[in-house]
């Protein structure tokens, strides 16, 4: 079920409304039938999927709690953590490493291929995996008691807000908010309406319409040069932002009406004016995932190693920091999807994010709003293998960005250049009344991401008048209505 769904405009409704009619003892077990219905409607079979890893891991969270030997509580982790990932490993992973051992062994000449699965990769499986594994990893360290309610832990394993992209919640963070009762609190009901709302803003009206270009450009890279690969991924970066944005806002706004708190998984990003920042502003669930059980076990594990002992506090800092890095930002790209270029994607930001250590000093004395531009060049740059359908159409997109580029030095001035402006934009796939209402609209989100980073500012919108306040309301949904696309696209962190 997508939150842009028909569907979805009739589901939610009706689970609100139960939710704050039947007494709140039975609450729990309303939102755990939802929250399977939810996953269902995709593909039923694949809740066993779910239902298979929500007993491993609370058998596995409860084994580790009552075993008192620290070996043994060890092996247990390992064995739990073992199957989750095998399970992760077989359905995203598997025909990935088998086309790569295959292609190596006949680069050996050695004459075996192995079949692939054909199985369909199950929403969301990677969210809900790593949300198990932080749960079991927080159990063995000690931070949260093992959850002895298999109803209330199956809850906090398949929540229908933040179930298929995210935001990957903490244990000590959700599980004990299934154990409250929640009141019906009309500021919470309206501000959970609001998110709603502007999530589906940020997806209908701005990311799928700017998807027209990214897809018009990127399925048919062998047309295009130049110009067209430049604007199709600024506007991929845009398309990703809105989207996933748009999708972790209506989560946040889902899960504010039933009175529940989730992370908030973006905070305006592309305003940052470092890569440190922008990893702090951007999916912050799983960059707090990585940097918890990835970057910080493998930085201190490397730190005691023997051989590195030998060298000074500073230098050994700076090999087991670039070492940590690059191995936190490898599996960062490989979760994001099973490809050469999800790889490389990792890669290219960890080498960003070691160059940035190195270089902080000379890149903070530049002007604040230089740093912010170039640190979305950046970012852009790393987005285009994220969208690549493979590592070798990134590397065709970078080495075909500054063919027949004579234009990004005379601009505008240049008559050829304003001369073939509207038949590029036509290639694209999208007419000049179409790009002129997405860049209008644009503006508008792009003021809005403004106004909710500075308190100041969303204090006087607060303070004005009613009538005010709700036009801008009223113009969102009219927006949506009116420019909204509405063929029910899926959200791109659905396939992860």
């Amino acid at each position: 079920m997508l939150f842009n769904s028909l569907h979805f405009l009739v589901f939610f409704p009706i689970v609100v409304c139960l939710y704050y009619l039947v007494p709140s003892r039975f609450r729990w077990a309303l939102l755990l039938a939802a929250s399977y219905y939810f996953y269902m409607s995709w593909k039923a079979e694949y809740a066993l999927l779910v239902v298979a890893s929500t007993l491993i891991a609370y058998m596995g969270g409860l084994l580790i709690a009552r075993t008192p030997d620290k070996a043994r509580k060890r092996h247990i982790l390992t064995g739990a953590l073992g199957i989750l990932v095998a399970i992760l490993f077989v359905f995203k992973y598997f025909n990935f490493f088998t086309a790569n051992l295959s292609s190596l062994l006949n680069l050996l000449q050695v004459d075996y291929s192995i079949p692939a699965l054909s199985v369909l990769l199950p929403v969301g499986i990677s969210f809900y995996t790593f949300q198990k594994i932080s749960y079991l990893v927080d159990v063995y360290r000690g931070h949260v008691p093992a959850e002895k309610d298999l109803g209330i832990f199956a809850l906090y394993s398949c929540f229908f807000p933040q179930l298929v992209a995210g935001p990957i919640e903490r244990a000590g963070h959700l599980l004990p908010q299934f154990k409250k009762e929640h009141r019906f609190v009309t500021d919470d009901f309206f501000k959970g309406l609001k998110w709603i709302l502007w999530g589906m803003f940020l997806k209908v009206v701005i990311a799928d319409r700017v998807a027209i270009i990214v897809n018009q450009v990127y399925n048919n890279l062998e047309e295009y040069t130049g110009l067209p690969l430049w604007i199709a991924s600024y506007a991929f970066s845009i398309q990703l932002y809105a989207d996933f944005a748009g999708y972790s806002v209506i989560a946040l706004g889902a899960a504010k009406v039933l009175g529940f708190d989730i992370i908030d998984n973006f905070k305006q990003p592309y305003l940052s004016r470092n890569i440190s920042d922008f990893w702090n502003r951007w999916h912050i669930s799983l960059t707090n995932w990585i940097q918890d059980y990835v970057f910080m076990p493998v930085y201190m594990s490397l730190s005691r190693r023997r051989r590195l002992r030998t060298l000074s506090p500073g230098a050994r800092h700076k090999v087991v920091f670039v070492a940590a890095v690059l191995i936190s930002q490898v599996l960062f790209g490989l979760w994001h999807g099973a490809g050469w270029n999800f790889v490389a994607f990792g890669i290219y930001f960890g080498v960003v994010i070691v160059s940035f250590h190195f270089i902080k000093d000379y890149w903070n004395r530049m002007p604040g709003l230089v740093q912010t531009i170039l640190n979305f060049h950046v970012v852009t740059g790393g987005f285009v293998f994220f969208r690549a359908s493979s590592l070798s159409d990134g590397l065709y997109i970078f080495s075909h960005l500054f063919t027949n580029a004579s234009y990004l030095v005379t601009g505008l001035s240049d008559p050829a250049f304003t001369a073939n402006l509207v038949g590029i934009i036509r290639s694209l796939g999208i007419s000049q009344y179409e790009l002129m209402t997405t860049l209008g609209l644009l503006s508008f989100a792009v003021a809005v991401e403004v106004f909710q980073k500075y308190e100041a500012l969303r204090s006087c919108f607060s303070d004005k008048p009613v009538w005010q306040r709700w036009a801008v309301y009223y113009a969102m949904i009219f927006s949506i209505i009116i420019f909204g696309l509405r063929d029910e696209q899926q959200f791109i962190y659905f396939q992860f």
